[in-house]
């Protein structure tokens, strides 16, 4: 059975944030690079790849979020992806996932990363 993918109209209703620094989104369970985060709210993802993500897959997302300290810290992130869709000109996929996880962490973590703040471990 083939992937589903589809165009999907940009339904988000959260202001986005775009990131200073290359946030690089791996598939947690099998360690594959999925490609960066585009822009994020506390409710979803935008995985710029360079492939598409079959929509309906729930895979916990794991972002390599920058400490202040210079270091690096892996936050994992339970999600699924809702649509998918490539640029003809460059080839590159967008596919967009909402955030499924309820862990407080989780969502303290990302509601600082779009407020701007450097988290701090």
């Amino acid at each position: 059975m083939g992937a589903r993918f589809g165009r999907v109209p940009d339904k988000r209703q959260s202001g986005r944030h775009r990131f200073r620094h290359t946030l690089k989104v791996f598939d947690h369970d099998s360690g594959a690079e999925l490609g960066h985060v585009g822009d994020a709210t506390t409710a979803g993802v935008l995985v710029v790849a360079g492939a598409g993500i079959e929509v309906g897959r729930r895979c916990r997302l794991r972002v390599a979020i920058p400490l202040q300290d210079g270091g690096t810290e892996d936050v994992v992130l339970e999600s699924e992806c809702r649509w998918t869709r490539q640029i003809p000109e460059s080839g590159v996929w967008l596919n967009g996932f909402s955030i499924e996880d309820t862990r407080p962490k989780a969502r303290v973590i990302m509601a600082f990363l779009i407020r701007g703040d450097i988290w701090t471990g």
